[in-house]
């Protein structure tokens, strides 16, 4: 049976348009708990309606602020954690709203789209119409910014050259960390989309990503080697808090040089 959670080699760029549009209605589906989960029975602990551990507490989710009907009751609507008071209460205490599972749903469902039109747009398939390399994106102020591994046709001199200096200066901060050159692990991740994105946006904005909670969708899964330099990327560039999302839903955030 096909799943469009799986990840097909032979798939026409229309397969992989009704692909997408399978993944949409598989997200729509699903419930909290699987969608905190990332993907249907991937192995990952058992997690309660709320994303924690069953019989657990979670400090992180988000409740009715007062003055409200239901003011100071739990809740899962996604709408608190974007509500002032909410978002104040977690600023005061240098930490930030969890990203609800019904705002992660509509975001890859929307990034995925646009990712596959940008990748449509500019011949990102090989010979037999599949996806070549990978490709995020993020957006900041309603502006779009996608990032591609270094062996796509999009990447260019100046994004191999602001890898190539970050490369130095992570190797100066951090010389324990192995690595000399691009094609070595880990700091082969610093020629990935992930970094790419992240690299181009902050040019965009002063060479800095500070004070700004982002959300980067990638059409793959996390390498090896990103979550060991990611963060430190990050730092770099202002410490912004990053979640980022793959193609089958699962996300890591990171901030302050380490992943939460």
């Amino acid at each position: 049976m096909f799943s469009p959670f799986d990840h097909p080699r032979n798939l026409t760029r229309e397969q992989w348009r009704a692909r997408a549009r399978a993944i949409q209605a598989g997200l729509e589906g699903l419930t909290i708990d699987e969608l905190m989960r990332g993907a249907r029975g991937a192995g990952a602990p058992h997690l309660g309606t709320h994303g924690h551990r069953r019989g657990g507490y979670d400090p992180h989710q988000p409740r009715v602020p007062a003055g409200h009907s239901d003011g100071g009751q739990w809740t899962d609507d996604d709408q608190w954690n974007e509500h002032p008071l909410v978002r104040a209460r977690f600023a005061a205490a240098r930490e930030f709203p969890p990203i609800g599972p019904l705002r992660i749903a509509r975001i890859l469902h929307r990034a995925l789209k646009i990712i596959e039109s940008h990748r449509a747009d500019n011949l990102l398939y090989d010979l037999f119409d599949r996806p070549r390399g990978t490709v995020s994106m993020l957006e900041i102020d309603g502006r779009t910014f996608f990032g591609s591994n270094s062996r796509l046709p999009l990447y260019t001199s100046r994004d191999r050259a602001e890898a190539d200096a970050m490369r130095e200066i992570i190797k100066r901060k951090y010389p324990d960390i192995p690595g000399s050159n691009d094609g070595e692990i880990p700091m082969n991740a610093l020629y990935h989309a992930e970094t790419n994105v992240l690299l181009r946006a902050a040019r965009e904005h002063g060479g800095s990503l500070a004070g700004r909670t982002l959300e980067v969708v990638t059409d793959e899964a996390m390498c090896n080697s990103c979550p060991d330099i990611l963060p430190l990327v990050g730092v770099e560039l202002g410490n912004p808090t990053v979640t980022f999302i793959d193609h089958r839903g699962r996300l890591r955030t990171m901030r302050n040089g380490q992943w939460d």
